[in-house]
């Protein structure tokens, strides 16, 4: 069997600049996988510490459920005063002490799912927010406590 050198060659050449341009066009029009962000394991830990303890807190957990929240709701200084065994901010001091250093936090009681006042957070910083559902009998109106961490500006 004679194997003619020329165009085997000329087909090995082939074959390698095909690779070659494949490469070149995946390395200038392939996709990057976009990076998935998780939540920094400081602030899950966090949200979850605050969120147990508004849960199972029993004078936190009745001074927001206690709460006059109106027709939206609001933020949890605004709407906690009055309601709470006589010092509204003292659940502000446990969600500011729980905050992570080089995070904000915001707080919000709701009557519905979606959020009641607005949050002021950097538009360029990642906003970690935890919800809870407080409900105590069929007579009363359920809330919905958010709490959000964000990095300070």
């Amino acid at each position: 069997m004679v194997i003619n050198k020329k165009g085997f060659i000329r087909t090995i050449e082939a074959v390698i600049a095909i690779v070659i341009l494949l490469g070149l066009v995946l390395t200038i029009f392939g996709d990057k996988p976009q990076e998935i962000k998780k939540r920094p394991e400081v602030v899950e830990s966090s949200l979850n510490y605050i969120t147990n303890e508004i849960l199972y807190n029993k004078e936190f957990r009745n001074c927001f459920l206690s709460a006059s929240v109106g027709n939206n709701g609001g933020l949890c200084s605004s709407k906690l005063s009055g309601t709470c065994w006589g010092d509204p901010t003292k659940i502000k001091e446990f969600i500011n002490l729980a905050t992570p250093p080089g995070y904000e936090n915001h707080c919000e009681v709701c009557k519905t799912t979606r959020s009641c006042s607005k949050v002021i957070a950097p538009e360029d910083k990642s906003v970690y927010p935890k919800s809870v559902f407080l409900y105590l009998s069929k007579e009363d109106e359920a809330r919905i406590v958010r709490i959000y961490l964000f990095e300070k500006a």
